[in-house]
């Protein structure tokens, strides 16, 4: 409703657009807040494990790559030996 108001003013577009922004940052921060908390009081377990950094970085590249980003990227994993760009 708001953006259908402002229409016509692009200026006024680009400071809702950022607003939104900020307030989805400040959701994931509080989230985040949260989390810590649950850890600090022992209510969210963390089990800590293994993995194999360059394979979850390599499939997260490639995800990004076919459709997950919005601008242009170029995204490299060296260890994997794969290669995507976006």
């Amino acid at each position: 409703m708001i953006r259908s108001a402002l229409a016509e003013r692009p200026d006024m577009l680009r400071v809702l657009d950022m607003i939104d922004r900020q307030a989805s940052e400040i959701a994931r921060l509080s989230e985040d807040l949260v989390d810590a908390t649950r850890i600090g009081q022992g209510g969210l377990r963390l089990d800590k494990l293994n993995v194999d950094v360059a394979t979850i970085l390599a499939d997260s590249c490639e995800i990004a790559a076919s459709g997950g980003c919005r601008e242009a990227a170029d995204f490299h994993s060296a260890d994997a030996g794969r290669h995507a760009a976006h």
